[in-house]
């Protein structure tokens, strides 16, 4: 499982998060990447040699702003080798799998290359991380990639959005490549900045927990309702108490609804790129939010109260 944490055990603002669990859900071990600013995780793959590629957003490295961040590590996510990707404005990587090759595929968005707004952006690596070549994809606008895979025939497919192309609103894009990345479609060669980054490892001692319960600090329980995750370190089966909320409809569309929470929350809601675009106090029990200008996606809500917190993910359509 991957994902991002923001609390005292990370290195900066906020870490990728990985944890490895057994057949039954029970956490083996958990792992911290990351350097004194913000990291976000969107993608993990097992690879063939048992260990793990996964890959996210930086702002800790690279050549600044926000770039691609991949990480190798081994079967016991120690890592092996980390590598940026991108240039000065901002890059943003969701999507990674191992080629047929023993190289990697990359997919994301970049400001940087293409068109102009933001691009599709396809990065092929060797198996040490080497990029092999970058491509960009779109028009004038805004267009961006959140998942690719090898075709049989070696080339790639892409798919995303965009809010371009002479269509009315956002809609689904799909690139097709042949193994050098070329497809005719939009396309661009980007000029990408590859970078080092530290190893920076931290090992905390957590429980994360669907629908709002936990039991100790190894345990993964999936109790229903919300997509929820809750994280803190605990110290035992005494601690034990029960927190969720609720939030309805989901997918939602012109308002969005919060039970459970209280008058001492703070609710952050940030879209995929990690920004935090609303922050606001629940003033009661229920708190009903207007969501009509949110574009259609996911979005991640914090609930913070005190030293708890709450993480639920919900779709705009």
């Amino acid at each position: 499982m991957l994902g991002s944490a923001e609390n005292s055990f990370c290195v900066g603002g906020s870490d990728i998060y990985l944890t490895k669990t057994d057949s039954s859900g029970n956490i083996q071990w958990n792992k911290l990447f990351g350097g004194t600013d913000h990291e976000f995780g969107y993608s993990v793959k097992q690879t063939t040699d048992g260990g793990f590629i996964l890959t996210g957003t930086t702002l800790s490295y690279g050549a600044g702003n926000e770039d691609a961040y991949l990480i190798k590590t081994d079967a016991n996510g120690d890592t092996l080798w980390c590598k940026t990707y991108g240039g000065v404005l901002r890059d943003y990587c969701y999507s990674v799998s191992q080629t047929t090759d023993g190289g990697y595929i990359l997919t994301g968005y970049s400001e940087n290359f293409g068109a102009g707004g933001n691009d599709y952006y396809l990065i092929k690596l060797n198996g040490n991380g080497t990029l092999q070549w970058s491509k960009t994809f779109g028009a004038n606008s805004d267009e961006r990639a959140y998942d690719v895979i090898q075709t049989v025939d070696g080339g790639y497919a892409v798919a995303g959005s965009t809010d371009g192309l002479g269509l009315e609103a956002t809609s689904f894009y799909i690139i097709k490549t042949d193994i050098n990345g070329n497809s005719g479609c939009q396309q661009g060669n980007a000029i990408t900045s590859v970078g080092g980054c530290p190893f920076t490892i931290g090992t905390p001692a957590m429980t994360a927990v669907l629908g709002g319960t936990y039991s100790n600090p190894s345990t993964l329980i999936s109790s229903g309702g919300s997509d929820s995750t809750f994280c803190l370190t605990v110290s035992g089966i005494n601690d034990l108490y029960n927190n969720s909320i609720l939030t309805y409809p989901n997918p939602f569309s012109s308002h969005l609804t919060l039970t459970g929470v209280s008058e001492k929350g703070i609710i952050d809601i940030f879209d995929m790129t990690g920004q935090n675009i609303l922050r606001l106090s629940s003033s009661a029990n229920q708190i009903t939010i207007e969501t009509k200008n949110f574009i259609p996606g996911l979005y991640l809500i914090r609930y913070s109260e005190g030293e708890k917190i709450i993480n639920t993910r919900v779709l705009k359509m």
